[in-house]
């Protein structure tokens, strides 16, 4: 692969989370209130992006977005401006190895909630620079959904000691203030220069209100195998053109590594066996997801197309969306396997067995569509989501399961 193509990556760093059926309102009411970084009310209900409900039908608007008596519910909260500009600044430095760096940007930060007691939050980042390749994408998504013993390096402010020549005109007593430790608390952290933080440490720190409706993360749960799933975007020039199989096969690596979030160096896929379902959307467009991740590869159209630069805004928006169906239908159907074998054995299993059949039913006909969109890109993106995730086996093993149980 030609690693000096890469123009843009973004990545939306995916924390799941469960919390108690029917308390959305009461979930939404207490991230409301929620302070940090010396910012009050950082939270507040979204005003979701037109591209959101872009191409795809009504149910799955109404499902993501609900709205009652013609006003939206508050299932979508954004962080606000003013807290993300304290947090992220003028960008963050990730720390790769003593003399490689890289520069990450904020985009957004996002929770959606269910009224299942299903929950993902977005945090939305981005490299900038002309330099970083393939192996720098690779890395900056293993390294920030790593816990903290397999990532001792993180992100952190841009500091004197480190980047003299960013602060040459600083006053000298303020180039000698140290960085605070990385064991003092997060609030003293976020914000100051050198302060070095986690992935993990700031979503837990968003949703820290939810604890009084039962908040777990996915996680603790045993029900995912790292804190955060990946949705990425990568956006190449317009000499990648999909249609071309000498290009196909230098690039599928890349695309097979990403979805399955694998580290810099790692074996990767062969040539004819990616190992994840993938679709090819257009010939600029490919796509795939893996049970940790999904990666839309594009390319520039030609002569330099005024679409160009909106690809991947799009891509981390539009395609997000069936994707986040596909997930929560995954969370859901995960947990009900739980709750089911932890029934095998409990004397009151006939009750609780009722209410998790109920509980399926309900969300069968309120979340577990065949149909996202009536455009066919979009639709076969959901389709490969559904593929990547498992979702059609998952809904038979916990269908099978309560039979079984039901039988006994």
């Amino acid at each position: 692969m030609d690693r000096s193509r890469i123009l843009e990556f973004q990545t939306r760093f995916l924390y799941p989370f469960f919390f108690e059926p029917g308390a959305v309102e009461r979930a939404s009411s207490l991230l409301r209130e929620l302070s940090l970084a010396d910012k009050p009310g950082i939270w507040r209900c979204g005003e979701r992006d037109d591209v959101y409900e872009e191409e795809t039908l009504p149910h799955v608007t109404r499902f993501l977005f609900p709205h009652s008596n013609g006003v939206a519910r508050c299932n979508y909260l954004e962080v606000e401006n003013d807290t993300l500009n304290c947090i992220f600044q003028n960008g963050l430095v990730l720390e790769l190895s003593h003399d490689r760096k890289l520069t990450v940007q904020r985009d957004a930060i996002e929770v959606f909630l269910n009224a299942h007691g299903v929950g993902v939050l977005s945090i939305t980042l981005k490299l900038i620079g002309s330099e970083f390749t393939a192996d720098d994408a690779t890395a900056f998504n293993y390294r920030l959904v790593q816990p903290r013993q397999k990532s001792p390096r993180s992100l952190r402010l841009p500091h004197p000691a480190h980047e003299p020549e960013q602060f040459s005109k600083m006053p000298e007593e303020q180039r000698q203030k140290l960085p605070p430790a990385d064991d003092v608390p997060l609030t003293e952290r976020l914000g100051t220069r050198g302060g070095r933080f986690w992935l993990v440490e700031l979503a837990q720190a968003l949703l820290q209100p939810m604890s009084a409706v039962g908040f777990q993360p996915a996680l603790s749960a045993d029900l995912v195998q790292a804190p955060f799933w990946v949705y990425s975007v990568a956006r190449f020039d317009e000499s990648v053109d999909w249609n071309d199989g000498v290009t196909r096969k230098k690039f599928g690596q890349f695309l097979s590594g990403v979805a399955q979030v694998e580290e810099p160096g790692h074996a990767g896929a062969v040539d004819d066996d990616l190992g994840v379902a993938s679709a090819f959307l257009n010939t600029k467009h490919w796509a795939a997801v893996g049970l940790m991740g999904a990666v839309h590869l594009l390319a520039d159209q030609r002569n330099n197309h005024p679409f160009n630069s909106a690809k991947v805004g799009r891509a981390l928006r539009k395609y997000f969306v069936p994707h986040l169906m596909a997930l929560l239908q995954r969370l859901m159907l995960q947990r009900a396997m739980s709750e089911a074998s932890g029934l095998v054995k409990a004397p009151e299993a006939a009750v609780k067995l009722a209410a998790l059949r109920q509980t399926l039913l309900e969300f069968g006909v309120g979340g577990h569509f065949g149909q996202v969109s009536s455009r066919h890109a979009v639709q076969r993106f959901f389709a490969i989501a559904e593929e990547g995730l498992g979702i059609n086996g998952a809904w038979q093993e916990v269908r099978q399961s309560i039979e079984d149980l039901d039988a006994k």
